[in-house]
């Protein structure tokens, strides 16, 4: 009720630090529901505050819930404390634009803490780092999709929903403790110093920034769009004319090759889109040595851009200039 959530805003006021998580419908934050806030404070047990949370059976409002209006005059009384979040762009556009939370701010995302200190995470999901470096790999981390897949949150009654929506904000908590030990400026190690700095200094920054622009859009100019756009498709297809020129230069040793396999998987002419084709061109028509694949740890036939510039023959100078009007033509 109001008056527990006052309590619980109180603690968070006197200790310093609260940390937040959001349940909605889906994950645009102007258009979807919020179901409920999901809120910890150390010392206190977590607590999930339910919002539009509906009968299965009747659709109609479940009683127990706190309105809109109620936790947003609570949680504007947030100002001056840490709010730990994890994902914190998308939980700030929630909480304002669903939640009346007007100055929703976070000062330290531990999402962008994993991705500061390992960018090659298997999985960049909370419970799953959570797992990894908290629990030490040991216990299951159930995410949303293996418990209620297909299923809207506001739906999903609400002495479920508290048990698993309660759990995320200490976990998170928890979690931001494990980063703290290394994304600090007093670490032995200065490689950590460093990531600390721009985690602090560029990353976090920049979330409230992100988090304006996507609220509100950006210009875009058609006009110039369109003049950007006859220059570039003109510079492409000049660069994929000059790839199918180079490639004449090996249509004896092509044909031979479509001649020998029955199957032959190239189209006439050779698709530049292609990295099969490509590596077939490339290693079994002209020979060249099979790339290591550092991650596949085994000899691979890569069209990678490392790939290329290694192998350095008319060829791939070829597709490297294509690919790099491709990619701003694509984007």
């Amino acid at each position: 009720d109001v008056d527990t959530l006052k309590l619980y805003i109180d603690k968070a006021l006197e200790c310093g630090v609260i940390s937040i998580d959001t349940e909605t419908t889906g994950l645009d934050p102007l258009l979807d529901d919020v179901a409920g806030i999901c809120i910890y404070v150390p010392g206190l047990k977590s607590a999930y505050l339910p919002i539009n949370h509906i009968s299965f059976v009747t659709e109609a409002k479940l009683p127990n819930q706190l309105t809109v209006e109620e936790v947003a005059a609570q949680l504007n009384r947030i100002v001056g404390i840490d709010v730990i979040m994890f994902n914190a762009t998308f939980d700030i556009r929630v909480l304002r634009n669903k939640c009346g939370w007007k100055n929703a701010y976070c000062t330290w995302d531990c999402y962008l803490g994993a991705r500061c200190l390992n960018e090659n995470e298997e999985s960049n999901a909370l419970k799953k780092l959570h797992q990894k470096y908290v629990l030490n790999g040991e216990e299951d981390a159930f995410t949303f999709e293996d418990l209620f897949k297909g299923i809207k949150f506001t739906l999903v009654p609400l002495d479920t929903a508290v048990l698993y929506a309660a759990h995320d904000p200490e976990i998170t908590y928890e979690y931001y403790l494990y980063q703290k030990q290394y994304l600090r400026d007093d670490i032995d190690r200065e490689d950590l110093r460093k990531v600390y700095w721009v985690f602090k200094n560029i990353e976090m920054p920049l979330v409230q920034v992100v988090a304006d622009m996507e609220d509100a859009g950006v210009e875009f100019d058609f006009k110039m769009n369109e003049k950007l756009k006859d220059k570039y498709h003109k510079l492409l297809s000049e660069r994929e004319a000059n790839f199918h020129k180079v490639c004449n230069q090996y249509d004896d040793k092509i044909q031979a090759y479509r001649n020998r396999n029955t199957d032959c998987k190239l189209d006439n002419p050779i698709n530049i889109k292609s990295p099969t084709q490509l590596g077939i061109l490339l290693y079994d028509i002209l020979g060249a040595k099979l790339f290591y694949d550092k991650k596949k740890k085994k000899d691979t036939k890569s069209t990678s851009e490392e790939a290329l510039q290694l192998i350095d023959n008319d060829v791939t100078k070829a597709i490297l200039d294509y690919r790099e009007f491709s990619t701003i033509v694509d984007t």
